[in-house]
């Protein structure tokens, strides 16, 4: 699940309609006999911006990722339960 794909603003509902919607992608899967391995970011892959964190996450002075830092656990915690909320 790729964060900066839900969350291209640091404000607002999110993205969780057209491509981004992966409820209908595991449930058209499931339809069809076939398991979703959901691999929920942050970091998700090399080959995506960023691994997959937001932009503006990442511009944000003096912060660290996977870390303690407040506004990256703040991030990180609406991110996951809007994602736990969907599945």
């Amino acid at each position: 699940v790729f964060w900066n794909l839900h969350y291209p603003t640091e404000h607002g509902p999110g993205v969780w309609d057209g491509q981004a919607n992966f409820t209908d992608f595991a449930d058209r899967a499931a339809r069809r006999g076939l398991f979703v391995y959901l691999r929920i970011g942050p970091y998700v892959c090399a080959e995506w911006t960023y691994g997959g964190v937001p932009l503006w996450l990442a511009q944000k002075p003096g912060i660290t990722f996977r870390g303690t830092d407040k506004a990256w656990q703040a991030a990180m915690r609406r991110f996951f339960a809007d994602v736990v909320r969907r599945t």
